[in-house]
């Protein structure tokens, strides 16, 4: 893996401003420091205005595990595409013709959501079966789960139990792991790879920046294009990242390379309206 802010890595931030790129962004460990319980994480207030400056200049996406009425209370500003439960929400497709439109795109398949109402009916009883360990709760979030164990004191026992829980769901879920966390997918549903490349199609852009840090964010890592630049918060020689920042403290870094890269592509281009450079995703967005 490569450090961004090597020079190697500030050369391909440069490259990458002088070509319509999709800029997406995972919320938790990415943009807000990971927090003991998910409801109490928050992105610092210069992060968000770093994002927000970067999102009146280029396309500009949120994708995240969580669902996406969670994530809008806690981003004081409106991104081009808001993409929750690791793109089963939000993803717009060819049928919608304006931002507007976009926006209101919430997707979900009812059917996987079925699935998720089930598997909350079954957990109580599965939960149930095994060992008492304290410190495990479950994250409903509509079209997936997540069971977090961060709170454990066992953590060894406490991965065991959930593991066993897990297996007596029907139907079995696809799972993810993550930082003292599993992630429970319905078979079908779609992952953070999937979403990004079909948010790069319908913003007909010419590659994407993505930067995540958890194993969720491993789909839009994999086999990315050689157009697409991939970032993990923290180095792991496992990851197929092909960047990293050090840690999640860096993001307002990062963020401060990629507007000023932009700011200066932006300054040796022609000016354009901003709406005919991207299309519809001019259309509506605060600030544009």
């Amino acid at each position: 893996m490569i450090d961004l802010f090597s020079a190697e890595g500030v050369a391909a931030l440069e490259r990458i401003a002088h070509a319509k790129t999709l800029y997406a962004f995972d919320f938790d460990g990415t943009l807000a420091p990971i927090v003991e319980l998910p409801d109490y994480a928050a992105a610092a207030a210069s992060t968000v205005s770093l994002l927000s400056r970067l999102g009146t200049l280029v396309p500009t996406v949120i994708l995240t595990g969580r669902a996406v009425d969670d994530i809008r209370r806690r981003i004081a500003f409106t991104p081009l595409h808001l993409v929750g439960n690791h793109g089963a929400e939000g993803v717009p497709d060819r049928l919608h013709h304006s931002l507007a439109d976009s926006l209101g795109a919430r997707g979900g398949n009812a059917a996987h959501r079925e699935v998720v109402q089930g598997w909350l009916a079954q957990w109580p009883a599965a939960i149930a079966a095994q060992a008492d360990v304290p410190g495990i709760f479950i994250e409903p979030k509509s079209y997936s789960l997540s069971v977090h164990h961060r709170l454990a004191e066992n953590q060894e026992a406490a991965i065991r139990v959930i593991h066993a829980a897990i297996g007596r769901l029907e139907p079995a879920p696809r799972i993810i792991g993550g930082k003292c966390v599993f992630n429970l997918l319905p078979e079908g549903a779609p992952d953070k790879g999937s979403a990004l490349r079909s948010l790069v199609q319908f913003e007909q852009c010419d590659g994407a920046f993505f930067i995540g840090d958890d194993l969720t964010d491993e789909a839009a890592f994999e086999n990315a294009p050689a157009s697409w630049m991939t970032v993990r918060v923290g180095l792991s020689e496992g990851s197929s990242a092909r960047y990293f920042i050090a840690t999640q403290g860096d993001i307002d870094r990062c963020l401060q390379h990629l507007l000023a890269h932009v700011e200066a592509a932006a300054t040796r281009q022609p000016s354009v309206d901003t709406a005919e450079d991207h299309g519809h995703a001019g259309e509506g967005l605060p600030g544009r």
